[in-house]
């Protein structure tokens, strides 16, 4: 996966029916299409009929509907033993940003695990119930990336406050209200939002999946108490511009079944 074309290559046994099944398109993960229509006698054998009347060896189908950047499925006859059986191999790209690692087997698994018969027109229980694209694939995974980039920001003050608190000698009353400030700079993150209206989501999300982190690392390099509630401030609000964003992207970019899944 990643930027490299993976390669899968199976052989089936030299039986009508399997052959008959293997070279239909199949429409599941990938929904495939014929690169070249096969004609009428071009078609493999019926069941009652003999092998060595189809006309061609070889069928080539390709995505017609799916999330790769390039697929190809090839279906073969090679000579063995006075014989033939079919090779398959399928030659498949999916650029999934920084999370190709948890689904590059899942799909290795998918495109190699079929077996003979009757296949369910439906996605894989792992995959989105709607069919994504190339480009929708791509979309999702930058907004999970940027949404690891938001949790960060948005966990990170309620997690150590205690601790600072404590290191800085703030009391009780003090740590609530800086709780309080915290979370009331949500509304100071709304112009950010609006702006991406204005100049475009994509450009302020990937300034906010960089601004945020980098504003919150800063109250490691605080002097005092109230400078630590200042960078906490300003990054959680940023964070919840970009989680905002992250969410309005996500239903504008995937299918209406799979938003919940984005």
């Amino acid at each position: 996966m990643g930027l490299d074309v993976r390669h899968l290559e199976r052989t089936w046994p030299d039986d009508p029916q399997v052959v008959e099944w293997l070279c239909s398109a199949r429409a599941d993960l990938v929904a495939e299409r014929a690169l070249t229509p096969p004609g009428p006698d071009d078609l493999p054998p019926a069941p009652d009929q003999v092998f060595d009347q189809v006309a061609v060896d070889q069928f080539v189908f390709e995505q017609g509907e799916g999330p790769f950047v390039s697929y190809q499925r090839v279906v073969e006859a090679i000579p063995q033993n006075g014989g033939r059986i079919w090779r398959e191999t399928v030659h498949y790209h999916m650029n999934i940003p920084w999370f190709v690692w948890l689904f590059s087997r899942l799909v290795r698994r998918h495109l190699s695990g079929r077996s003979p018969g009757p296949e369910p027109l439906r996605q894989p229980g792992w995959s989105p119930p709607d069919r994504l694209t190339a480009r929708q694939v791509h979309v999702l995974g930058l907004l999970a990336a940027a949404s690891l980039s938001s949790a960060f920001v948005n966990t990170l003050f309620t997690q150590t406050v205690a601790f600072a608190s404590e290191d800085f000698g703030v009391g009780d009353w003090g740590r609530g209200v800086s709780g309080t400030v915290v979370r009331v700079g949500i509304l100071l993150g709304l112009p950010a939002a609006f702006l991406a209206d204005r100049i475009g989501r994509r450009r302020v999300v990937v300034a906010l999946a960089w601004a945020a982190p980098i504003i919150a690392s800063l109250g490691a390099l605080a002097p005092n108490f109230t400078i630590l509630v200042a960078t906490q401030t300003e990054s959680r609000t940023l964070g919840l511009a970009l989680d905002l964003l992250i969410a309005v992207i996500a239903a504008e970019e995937m299918p209406k079944s799979s938003r919940a899944y984005a």
